[in-house]
């Protein structure tokens, strides 16, 4: 019996967040929503363009990045170290997949801080990449807007 009342609850919410659903159907009556819609159809270019610039300058400044912060640096046991003060640390760019998360967050805003270049190339690198996130995103937002 206790089964049964749970798979009785669980049919019940489903059917509960199918009514959610229905709020789609406001679109079709508001005008607002439909002048979005057709924008978003008419920008589709420049949407693709601005997910092809954020995919190729990720892979570009991922490389970079990892390149400069590793081109000193240890290589033992699978693990990149960095030397600091005459003591190895792990280093914040393990690869160039993992430096992915850096490049996404310093492209569109001014970085978090879990992961902070320590070279001088790696620096420059930061601050291109910053300067370069300006451009990749205001580019498309120019050509969605004409």
């Amino acid at each position: 019996l206790p089964n049964s009342s749970v798979s009785s609850l669980t049919f019940l919410r489903v059917v509960r967040l199918i009514r959610i659903l229905r709020v789609f159907k406001l679109g079709k009556l508001s005008e607002s929503l439909q002048y979005v819609q057709k924008s978003l159809t008419r920008s589709l270019d420049a949407l693709y363009l601005l997910v092809f610039l954020i995919m190729l300058s990720t892979i570009l400044f991922s490389s970079a990045m990892f390149l400069a912060e590793t081109s000193n640096d240890s290589f033992v046991n699978g693990t990149w170290y960095t030397e600091k003060d005459g003591v190895f640390i792990r280093s914040q760019f393990q690869s160039i997949p993992h430096t992915f998360w850096w490049t996404i967050v310093t492209l569109f805003t001014v970085g978090y801080g879990d992961a902070v270049p320590q070279s001088d190339a790696g620096k420059i690198v930061a601050a291109v990449t910053m300067l370069c996130g300006i451009l990749v995103v205001a580019f498309p937002v120019i050509l969605i807007g004409a």
